[in-house]
């Protein structure tokens, strides 16, 4: 079956031709779910649908720990109620000239006048009445190539102390790195991902986004925290916290053996040592084996930690 990661905890599966050998959709997302739990620890929420976004807003909808089915001829009823940002892209810009349109749910969409639409997002008008009819043509890819890392956590209670955001941030940063170096490749681009605990309904939160580009793409989780750190600086939301993520994005392939340190300074090259220290020790005990701390700050471990619950 193809699987296509969408971030480090979401993937889409596509069972299509599988039922007669795996069972019902339900039955195996089920037994997923309580494999996962078994072996981890970890919650699993799922969406069952016939199309792709369908099956992620499914799966939004489920968590924490839930499963939802969307039938085949059940999609349009299941969209139409659901406020129109819930479509991916419909970011906040998007949504004040929908609104201004009357637009305010998915079914919405279907009310007005695709050229009116089109006035009012663009060429996008289009695809957002495919959207809104349950039309996803997108296939499962397995083999897309990636063109970010990130990683994410929601927090079991909402976090407002500094000192706990910036241990989220550097675990974050540990753990987007270690892929990084394990892929060979390094970014330039850092983002900061925060969801404010403030509800606005319809289960939506929101959202407050950072990012700054490094000088020189990196692969090392110190640099990606020092970035994270300094976003956060700048969001200073001054509230409570309920999600905080970290990416880094602007890829390109990372310098191949010993020749790619010569150019760089001499801290950059222990630093450089060390991580491959860190990543043979955890290839060969596990990334429980090894913890990191920071200067003055508490010792953090990676991001496996941090999901498993925040205190």
């Amino acid at each position: 079956m193809p699987v296509e990661a969408l971030s480090l905890d979401e993937a889409f599966l596509d069972m299509t031709g599988s039922a007669r050998l795996l069972g019902d959709p339900v039955a195996v997302a089920t037994r997923l779910r309580a494999d996962v739990r078994a072996e981890t620890g970890l919650a699993v929420s799922v969406g069952i649908a016939p199309v792709k976004m369908v099956a992620k807003i499914a799966s939004d909808l489920a968590k924490p720990d839930g499963l939802l089915r969307v039938a085949d001829d059940g999609v349009r009823a299941f969209l139409a109620p659901l406020p129109v940002g819930r479509i991916f892209g419909v970011g906040p810009v998007a949504r004040a000239r929908l609104a201004a349109l009357g637009v305010e749910t998915i079914g919405d969409l279907l009310t007005i006048p695709e050229s009116r639409l089109v006035e009012a997002v663009g060429a996008w008008g289009h695809d957002l009445v495919r959207l809104a009819r349950g039309e996803d043509a997108r296939p499962v890819e397995p083999d897309r190539e990636a063109k970010s890392y990130g990683e994410e956590n929601t927090f079991a209670r909402d976090i407002v102390a500094r000192e706990r955001l910036v241990e989220a941030i550097r675990a974050h940063a540990e753990a987007v790195a270690h892929r990084l170096r394990r892929d060979r490749v390094r970014g330039r681009r850092i983002t900061l991902k925060l969801k404010l605990a403030r509800p606005l309904g319809g289960g939506r939160y929101p959202l407050v986004t950072r990012a700054l580009t490094l000088a020189e793409a990196t692969d090392d989780g110190s640099a990606i925290a020092a970035a994270g750190r300094a976003l956060l600086a700048r969001a200073a939301p001054g509230e409570a916290i309920r999600l905080l993520g970290v990416a880094v994005s602007r890829l390109e392939p990372a310098d191949s053996g010993e020749t790619g340190l010569l150019a760089i300074d001499a801290e950059t090259a222990r630093r450089a040592r060390l991580n491959r220290a860190v990543d043979a020790i955890h290839a060969r005990f596990g990334d429980a084996a090894l913890r990191r701390g920071a200067d003055g700050e508490r010792r953090a471990g990676l991001s496996h930690g941090i999901k498993r619950g925040e205190e």
